[in-house]
Parts: C-alpha cells; sequence; structure tokens
C-alpha cells in the first residue's frame, strides 16, 4: 500500500506537471541519489545543494539571495528550518559554506579538502531535501515531523 501511494503521488505529479517540472523532477531524484555516493565531504555537499537548488525552481518561488531560499521552501511546505539554514546579519551557515565552495574554491573557511563544517550536512541536507520532495509530490508521512538530525529509521506510511 505504501509503494502505491508513492507510485500514485509521483504519477499525479507528473500528469500534471509540464516537461521543464518533470525535468526538474528527474534531477532532483537522481542528484539526491547519486549525490551521497561521492568519497569527499565537499562533493556531497555540493550535489545536495544541487538538489536545493532544483527544489527552490520547481516551487515556482521568489527570494532574493541564496539565504533565504531555503527559509521560503521551509515556509511554503510547512517543513522546521534547520539552525544551519538560519539568517543572521544577510546569510546563513549553509549559505556562507555554498559560497565558499563556489566563489572561493574553500570548503568550511578552508582551501577545499582540509576542513569540514560543524554541521552534518550529510545527515542532515539530505534528510531536509527528502522532506521537500515528500511535500512537493503531495505525500504526507510522520517522518516529516522528525528533527533532520535524528538517525532514527523510520516507517513512511505515506498518506495524502
Amino acid at each position: 500500500m505504501i509503494t502505491k501511494r508513492l507510485l500514485v503521488a509521483f504519477s499525479d505529479f507528473y500528469d500534471n506537471s509540464d516537461s521543464q517540472k518533470r525535468t526538474l523532477m528527474f534531477a532532483i531524484i537522481h542528484w539526491l541519489l547519486l549525490g551521497q555516493t561521492y568519497d569527499l565531504a565537499w562533493e556531497r555537499f555540493d550535489a545536495q545543494y544541487k538538489v536545493l537548488d532544483a527544489l527552490y525552481k520547481i516551487s515556482g518561488i521568489n527570494s532574493k539571495t541564496h539565504a533565504s531560499r531555503p527559509v521560503e521552501l521551509a515556509k511554503k511546505y510547512k517543513i522546521k528550518l534547520p539552525d544551519w539554514a538560519k539568517i543572521i546579519r544577510k546569510e546563513s551557515r549553509l549559505s556562507k559554506i555554498r559560497n565558499e565552495l563556489i566563489h572561493e574554491a574553500k570548503y568550511a573557511g578552508r582551501p577545499i579538502g582540509y576542513a569540514y563544517p560543524e554541521d552534518n550536512f550529510d545527515l542532515e541536507l539530505v534528510a531536509f531535501n527528502v522532506k521537500l520532495v515528500i511535500k512537493i509530490a503531495g505525500l504526507y508521512t510522520p517522518y516529516l515531523k522528525a528533527d533532520i538530525s535524528n538517525r532514527m529509521l523510520y516507517l513512511w506510511d505515506f498518506s495524502t
């Protein structure tokens, strides 16, 4: 029954979307999964940030900065905003790491490969992205209420 609800939800999403949204959702799911296979933390972060950017695009919301994208996504889909996405003085910890990686070849304040962020993006950014995918597909599961740092296994128990 769970698999059927999931498939029906994504089938409905596909049927009710234009080709751009279909392509975006394919890219989102592809990078959400593939991005977790990389060996290096900065590569996994980069892949998951690409997923977040695509989720922002598919949502149809507007924000003025990269820092405000997760804020607006969390607001629209009623998902708890992670601490690392909270904006302090025009940036968040997430946007700072993203900007350094993209524009300065640094990760966690050092040249790529020489430092790790204090935040567990391998767990938490993936969890945030998964929750957004679930909500965009129009599904509900108790997992949506779980803290993103929670490592426990959850039954999906999808409902619409």
